[in-house]
């Protein structure tokens, strides 16, 4: 038995080696055409956007499960900000100056662009291109939060601290809101070169991982890589990304 194993290792151990160098050798001699320059050099954003994420675990009421005895379970919940534009009023009694310099008066309700559809670019000597590329989001005080559907019930007496009901009935509704918390944000980017690994993402200088609850609270940079087949000679093109996040007031 200890014969066979070795002799069926040393065949396993031949076939990769044969296998290995057929592949070098089909691979020997091939030309590759360049791909366009733009595909290469692209280091734009498709997208990117805020959200704010939480666990409600043993605090929903499933008030049609088991003959309408309900049931206490569990759900996460996402709620993404707006990508393109917000519409805010000043109530704050006094006027309010956006990051670009804007000021908002009292009473006034403006429509404010947001992270893509405002990005500006900030003059840097150690980042790629020599510039910085500002992305700016203004994200409500509060966060509204809703049940997965209508058969759902957020239970007031099991919510965790800082959550209060949106009319409640019986101690139970369908949307909960709690502040902001910008320790614990989501950001989500999306490359125009999207396909497998055509880009990466690198978050610079402690900066959260995307995709997942992360510290937003100062700004945070990322370092973005176009991976693509380029000409030989042909520098990789690199970007850096600053999300910035501004929680406006009530």
């Amino acid at each position: 038995m200890r014969l066979f194993s070795k002799i069926k290792n040393i065949y396993t151990g031949v076939f990769v080696l044969l296998a290995a160098m057929a592949t070098t050798s089909c691979q020997t001699g091939l030309e590759y055409d360049d791909v366009p320059e733009s595909y290469y050099t692209d280091v734009n954003l498709r997208s990117c956007w805020v959200s704010s994420r939480a666990l409600f675990e043993d605090c929903l009421f499933a008030k049609n499960y088991n003959g309408g005895k309900g049931e206490i379970t569990s759900a996460i919940r996402q709620v993404d900000f707006a990508e393109d534009a917000t519409q805010w009023t000043n109530n704050t009694g006094s006027d309010y100056t956006l990051e670009d310099g804007t000021v908002v008066a009292s009473g006034q309700k403006v429509n404010i662009p947001l992270g893509l559809y405002a990005m500006t670019t900030r003059d840097d000597a150690s980042a790629p291109e020599g510039k910085v590329y500002v992305l700016t989001y203004y994200i409500p005080s509060t966060v509204t939060y809703e049940t997965p559907n209508k058969g759902y019930l957020f239970i007031g007496s099991k919510m965790p601290q800082g959550y209060t009901l949106v009319d409640p009935t019986d101690g139970m509704s369908t949307q909960a809101t709690k502040p902001v918390d910008t320790k614990q944000l989501v950001v989500t980017m999306l490359a125009s070169q999207y396909n497998g690994d055509a880009t990466t993402f690198t978050p610079l200088n402690g900066a959260p991982a995307l995709g997942v609850p992360g510290d937003f609270s100062v700004p945070r940079q990322y370092l973005v890589k176009n991976n693509m087949r380029r000409p030989k000679g042909v520098p990789q093109s690199q970007r850096i990304y600053e999300v910035h996040v501004v929680v406006l007031p009530a």
